[in-house]
């Protein structure tokens, strides 16, 4: 394979895609509409509405609702808005409730909720809660916290405890995590900080499978349908075209991934929060170009048997599905990154690349794991590689006609199954 003539085509596929408006916006833009994704939401649940949310609570027990309700009346929105008005009615405890008239209030929109307080609630400590929906789960949260401070100073009278007591009794333990390395320094550490260096390993090499993996493809259609395939595979063979543009678009991804880098390390600068990952980025960007030349070399080989661009986005749709199957083992990954499964799942190519990396993330694995993983990923890249120049030669010179799955496996293994 003549190195010179690779070069060549990574450099041109490099160029004319980083020119490309699509990649400038996207650059500029991805990051954008990510924090706004992240912060948006948060913003929007402390924005008051234009009046208070009416609540309706039945006290059975006569007392608990007036004493509840100054409490939950005083809570406001972020900018001193009133959030709730309380409305309580007293019910006879001896009396059977027949709930359906105040449920057909809550359908009416008189109020956006019930709560129903029976007449043993200091025994069952048990509420109902009424509503057309149920997913308000920080509002609940905020008054049910009301009720049980309320029946635990009502319990601590009862039973002669001095609140004083009752708090230094109940107050937790203030639980300090220390992260010990095995260069035998040690910083402290959270769950927090954990999961996002584990989610934010996965997340970069996603980001080159789905961006430079489907800028492959399409490339490849637009030259396979331009006939410009033609005239370039005169010029240099199969597999010469197909590693400069693996390498070329490669360099986009890098791109993308060392920009969305760059925000992480600035938000955790401004946060204040350290995060040990970055020690050992230059092992995470091994494994996130180790995991685009694998996934990429399979996208390829695939691409070129699509004869429209509806049809190569379903092939490579797979392919990134495939490279989002890390995610369903990030909290397996998280609660024990030298367990059994966490180290099989490093030595299957497919995962290997973010299992790894999430691995570095939380705990570095021992140099021998590393260099194990590396030589898989390696040979599983040389293999799909060899495969899909097979396919490659042939798919990119087929025009107009389908090539069946029985026709990729005689070009692959080279002679007619049929004979």
């Amino acid at each position: 394979m003549n190195w010179k003539s690779v070069s060549t085509v990574a450099w041109w596929e490099f160029i004319q895609k980083v020119k490309t408006k699509a990649f400038i916006l996207s650059m500029i833009l991805s990051p954008v509409i990510m924090g706004i994704f992240s912060v948006l939401p948060v913003l929007l649940t402390t924005v008051s509405v234009e009046e208070p949310k009416r609540i309706l609570i039945l006290d059975k027990q006569q007392v608990i609702g007036q004493l509840v309700k100054p409490s939950i009346d005083s809570i406001t929105y972020s900018g001193g808005e009133k959030k709730f008005e309380v409305t309580v009615k007293k019910i006879e405890p001896n009396t059977s409730l027949d709930i359906k008239p105040f449920q057909q209030s809550l359908l009416n929109e008189e109020y956006v909720g019930m709560f129903v307080i029976p007449s043993d609630i200091y025994s069952s400590k048990t509420i109902e809660y009424h509503g057309q929906h149920v997913s308000n789960a920080r509002e609940l949260e905020e008054i049910t916290d009301i009720f049980e401070t309320l029946l635990q100073d009502s319990l601590l009278q009862l039973y002669g405890v001095k609140e004083s007591e009752f708090k230094a009794i109940k107050k937790g333990i203030d639980l300090k995590t220390i992260k010990v390395q095995k260069d035998g320094s040690s910083e402290s550490g959270s769950f927090l900080v954990e999961f996002a260096s584990v989610y934010g390993t996965i997340f970069i090499i996603l980001i080159m499978v789905s961006f430079s993996g489907q800028q492959l493809v399409r490339s490849l259609l637009d030259e396979k349908t331009n006939r410009i395939i033609e005239i370039l595979l005169s010029s240099v063979t199969p597999m010469e075209l197909m590693s400069g543009k693996l390498i070329g678009l490669g360099g986009l991804g890098l791109i993308q991934a060392s920009l969305w880098l760059a925000f992480a390390w600035l938000g955790a600068t401004f946060s204040q929060v350290e995060v040990s990952v970055f020690s050992s980025i230059h092992l995470i960007f091994l494994y996130a170009m180790l995991g685009y030349f694998l996934f990429a070399s399979i996208m390829i080989g695939l691409g070129s048997l699509a004869t429209t661009e509806q049809e190569a986005q379903t092939m490579t749709g797979y392919i990134v599905m495939l490279a989002t199957l890390p995610f369903i083992l990030m909290f397996v990954i998280i609660e024990n990154p030298g367990g059994t499964i966490t180290t099989v799942c490093s030595y299957i190519p497919f995962l290997t690349p973010a299992v790894m990396s999430a691995r570095i993330a939380l705990m570095m694995p021992h140099w021998s794991e590393i260099v194990i993983s590396v030589i898989v990923l390696l040979l599983s890249i040389f293999a799909c590689l060899w495969v899909s120049a097979k396919l490659f030669t042939v798919g990119m010179l087929t025009y107009g006609k389908r090539i069946s799955f029985s026709q990729a496996r005689t070009i692959v293994i080279g002679k007619d199954t049929k004979s």
